[in-house]
C-alpha cells in the first residue's frame, strides 16, 4: 500500500494491506481508514500507529457504498450480505454496530459521500434474481429515511 497527502509530491509506502483486500469500499475518519473487506468484515488501518486492525462484525458486504457520517462508519447495501438494502453502522467511539435505515432499492457498485451535511448515494446497481439493474438515481438521507 502507499499514500500521499495534501500538498506533498511523492508517495510512500505504508505496511501491507491485508491478504484478500479485493472488492472493497473505504472512508476515513479521524486520522483512520475504515474498508469494508469481503468475508472480513470492516477492516481500520490506524495511519499513526502505521498498523491494521479487523473489527469484528456480523455484516461482511463487498461493494457496499460506504461513507462516515456524524462520526460513524455507514456500511450501505453491497453484494454478499442478507439483504442488498441494508445499512450498518458502526461507532469508533463505542465501537458498537446498529442497523441503520433501509435503502429504497438493492445497491452495490454505487458511491456514498457526505456533501453540507447530507449523506448522499447514487449511481450502483442491485441484483434481481439473476439479472442487475443499473442505475443513476441519487437517494439522500432525510428524516431518518433514505429516499
Amino acid at each position: 500500500m502507499e499514500s500521499i497527502g495534501a500538498g506533498e509530491v511523492s508517495w510512500r509506502r505504508e505496511p501491507h494491506a491485508p491478504h484478500g483486500m479485493g472488492p472493497m469500499a473505504g472512508a476515513a475518519l479521524d486520522g483512520k481508514l475504515y474498508i469494508a473487506v469481503r468475508d472480513k468484515g470492516l477492516m481500520m488501518y490506524d495511519t499513526a500507529a502505521k498498523r491494521w486492525e479487523t473489527i469484528e462484525s456480523a455484516a461482511k458486504p463487498r461493494s457496499c457504498q460506504m461513507t462516515a457520517y456524524r462520526g460513524e462508519i455507514w456500511m450501505l447495501g453491497g453484494r454478499d450480505t442478507a439483504g442488498e438494502d441494508q445499512t450498518w453502522i458502526y461507532s469508533p467511539n463505542d465501537h458498537q454496530w446498529r442497523n441503520g435505515p433501509l435503502l429504497p432499492r438493492p445497491l452495490s457498485w454505487g458511491a456514498a459521500e457526505v456533501i453540507d451535511g447530507k449523506l448522499i448515494l447514487t449511481g450502483g446497481a442491485g441484483s434481481y434474481g439473476k439479472d442487475y439493474l443499473y442505475t443513476d438515481r441519487t437517494f439522500v438521507l432525510r428524516d431518518g429515511k433514505i429516499k
